[in-house]
């Protein structure tokens, strides 16, 4: 399934950045610079949704980075520049929270690159250069995570690329360049896994792309430049 230009209801983008499928719903797809698609599987055509200047009640910006709905049915899509944006299925709009400088509550940075719902309902949100965000809806309060100097159990970068929660209820945030961190929500620290040459069985690269756990409760954790590690839990190696 590619773009075709002389076809309206083609894909709008052939680079792919997300896709979101719920369940008993249709499927969602972020693209890299032309917005987000919603592909109908009846029809084999795809609705698109851009930025319009004119509308501000139009997606935010058309660099799509991430797709999540969550347990209330709510689509969110994270951008790369446009913040993070809320799709209203019946009026067919879109709502914005963007960073304000003069806001401490407002989102730390614009560019949304991860979305993660946790078991407890709770959406948090990993960007590039702004760290992790945890967001109250119903507030629309955000609050940060960022990576301090002087502070070794903080985040270890601020640059997000993924997030992801264990069967245990552990959320892991992903680095592109401070590796792996487990987060202790009690605390409100971060332990950290970093590559070590001198160690055997650290992580093989601190770029992190992906987290997976299996049915043993593995983790399996991606990395741009490093392969794939294996990692087990149990004895931390």
């Amino acid at each position: 399934v590619k773009h075709q230009p002389a076809e309206p209801y083609s894909l709008s983008n052939n680079t792919i950045k997300a896709i979101f499928k719920p369940q008993q719903a249709a499927l969602w797809i972020g693209t890299n610079t032309n917005g987000l698609n919603r592909y109908d599987q009846q029809s084999g055509q795809f609705v698109h949704f851009k930025h319009q200047r004119s509308d501000p009640h139009s997606l935010s910006d058309d660099r799509i980075r991430s797709i999540l709905q969550d347990k209330k049915g709510r689509l969110w899509i994270g951008t790369a520049g446009g913040g993070l944006n809320l799709f209203d299925h019946q009026t067919q709009r879109f709502k914005h929270w963007l960073n304000d400088k003069g806001d401490p509550h407002s989102l730390s940075n614009n560019r949304v690159i991860a979305l993660l719902e946790d078991s407890d309902g709770v959406l948090w949100l990993g960007t590039w250069g702004g760290g992790l965000n945890r967001f109250d809806p119903q507030t629309g309060k955000f609050s940060h995570f960022r990576h301090d100097e002087a502070n070794p159990f903080s985040l270890s970068h601020d640059k997000i690329s993924t997030l992801f929660e264990d069967r245990k209820g552990t959320l892991w945030v992903g680095t592109a360049g401070g590796g792996l961190n487990r987060f202790d929500r009690q605390s409100q620290q971060f332990d950290h896994y970093k590559h070590q040459a001198s160690v055997n069985h650290s992580i093989s690269h601190n770029n992190i792309t992906t987290i997976h756990e299996d049915r043993k409760g593995t983790l399996w954790i991606s990395t741009f430049g490093g392969g794939l590690n294996k990692y087990e839990v149990n004895k931390g190696r």
